[in-house]
């Protein structure tokens, strides 16, 4: 059989330099071992499964209390408890790692100004409002609900929730009144939050009379919260003011805007509800995915430190909505602290080139985008490398679907020769992915990279046997972090036990077909 050759090939002093290197030194100076190359990091963190997860835990920097002396509680894979002993906070690991002064957060929506918000100016707001919310008998267990395009203020709304140990959820405000009922009647809200305009291809859409209509039918609401319109925001006040709305209605920002911040955060239980996410519905009413603080917290560290290779004033933009689980993954970023870059629109919207001018102006080190993107750009004859150096990018991400051959090629001979093109592949399910990108590896046409680390990815055919170098069905059989918590609204776990577990008894059957390549690839 033909050698591979890779497309692309990482530089060496990259590698060396990166944080998945970096990782590597660490796990040999911990453990004593000498781990030489990825394919071997990888096989350590499965085989020695909760100790990989205690050993990034103490790397992560993650803020906790609590012993982490016992990872996993049930070594089952439906029954198994990571880090019960352990309490956080969510939105301080976020927030706290950034420098006070830098941009967290960057919004675009179309032709309308950007937008720049520091780490300092979104602790304060996303305390502040924590603080009313507080106040207004809003904490532990709550769920924020939020219909709503991706705007700062969703980010500071999810921050909101998840410091005062509430429950965030969110959809696009494209939804249709029945899918969103179909999904915020399951989960209850206490808040509201819902956007008056959102703007799409130069057409701006008012969804006010929609916002009132959903909360209509949501007795569980005891507040109202509406972002305005373009043209009556200005930063951290609106312009408008609340006579004009409806009783239990406030615009967002006249809410809050007289509270004092948080005076500090309260610490909630590793697996403490912090997402709730919500299957297709294609067979009914959409299954309610409930998604814990501490797994998806240290899920996201390990894929956007070590997989992505994100840093400390880095910037990523991921072109997705907020009923999208990418749209959680890409908030994660502040993690690291690095700059969230959102953009609300069509991505192709004043100009074809939207995305990739931002890339360039902003010097982003990451931009996330599809193969349907990638795919038009090249329909339509954009080359990206025209006119723009590209100094910072570094990392091209794509999901949804499959990247073909032509993604590959084109984007080596139009975006960068050397940038790390990342397919990545999980799901709304897990919150996070089984395969993903990997700066220490090449890359290869029609591949992922890698199965992400701790995450026991294999190919099996119908009776369970693992067909490594074959096509079969994706399944990961030992346990991890951001496994959901439970399914809502499902006694005896009866939904959940069925949608994973049943095909292949105790083994997480995801429902992909894929082959795991001789390069340590995957091909969905």
């Amino acid at each position: 059989m033909s050698r591979k050759i890779p497309v692309m090939t990482p530089d060496p002093g990259k590698v060396n330099g990166s944080n998945m290197k970096k990782f590597m030194d660490h796990v040999n100076l911990i453990t004593g071992k000498n781990l030489k190359d990825y394919s071997q990091l990888y096989e350590f963190s499965v085989e020695n499964n909760t100790a990989f997860w205690k050993i990034l835990l103490d790397y992560s920097g993650i803020r906790y209390e609590g012993s982490p002396d016992a990872p996993l509680k049930a070594d089952d894979m439906f029954l198994n408890r990571w880090f019960d002993d352990l309490k956080l906070n969510f939105a301080e690991n976020l927030l706290s790692n950034g420098d006070p002064d830098a941009p967290a957060i960057v919004s675009y929506r179309e032709s309308h100004p950007r937008i720049e918000l520091s780490f300092r100016e979104v602790i304060k707001l996303s305390q502040k409002l924590a603080s009313k919310m507080k106040a207004a008998g809003i904490g532990k267990g709550d769920v924020i609900a939020a219909f709503i395009s991706n705007v700062p203020e969703a980010v500071i709304g999810m921050l909101t929730a998840s410091s005062i140990g509430a429950v965030w959820s969110s959809t696009s405000p494209d939804f249709g009144i029945n899918g969103v009922y179909e999904r915020f009647g399951q989960i209850k809200p206490a808040i509201l939050i819902g956007i008056e305009e959102y703007i799409y291809a130069g057409k701006v859409y008012n969804v006010l009379d929609k916002v009132k209509e959903i909360a209509s039918k949501l007795d569980s609401l005891k507040q109202v919260l509406i972002v305005p319109a373009f043209e009556n925001f200005r930063g951290e006040e609106s312009v408008k003011k609340n006579e004009n709305l409806p009783e239990g209605f406030c615009y967002f920002h006249e809410y809050f805007k007289d509270s004092e911040p948080l005076a500090e955060y309260d610490r909630f239980g590793f697996n403490e509800p912090l997402y709730i996410m919500y299957s297709s519905g294609t067979t009914g009413k959409p299954k309610c995915i409930v998604h814990g603080a501490g797994g998806t917290l240290i899920q996201h560290f390990k894929e956007l430190s070590l997989h992505t290779n994100l840093n400390k004033n880095d910037k990523i933009l991921y072109f997705t909505t907020t009923g999208w689980m990418m749209w959680n993954w890409l908030v994660s970023s502040l993690v690291t602290g690095a700059c969230v870059v959102l953009y609300d629109g069509s991505p192709v919207h004043p100009v074809k080139t939207a995305l990739w001018d931002i890339a360039e102006n902003e010097g982003l080190k990451v931009l996330g985008t599809s193969p349907k993107y990638l795919t038009m750009c090249e329909k339509t004859g954009i080359i990206p490398s025209e006119g723009r150096s590209f100094d910072k990018l570094e990392v091209l991400l794509s999901t949804g679907s499959p990247l073909s051959a032509d993604n590959f090629r084109w984007v080596y001979k139009n975006v960068k020769p050397d940038i790390l093109l990342s397919s990545i592949s999980g799901g709304t399910d897990i919150i996070s992915c089984f395969m993903l990108g990997n700066p220490m590896l090449p890359v290869y046409e029609g591949e992922i990279q890698c199965r992400g680390l701790g995450m026991s990815v294999k190919a099996f055919d119908p009776d369970g046997n693992d067909v490594s170098g074959a096509k079969g069905e994706l399944v990961c059989d030992k346990p991890f972090p951001s496994m959901p918590v439970f399914f809502l609204n499902d006694p005896g776990d009866k939904k959940y036990r069925s949608a994973y577990f049943e095909y292949y008894p105790g083994i997480w059957r995801h429902g992909d077909f894929i082959e795991v390549t001789d390069t340590g690839g995957v091909i969905v």
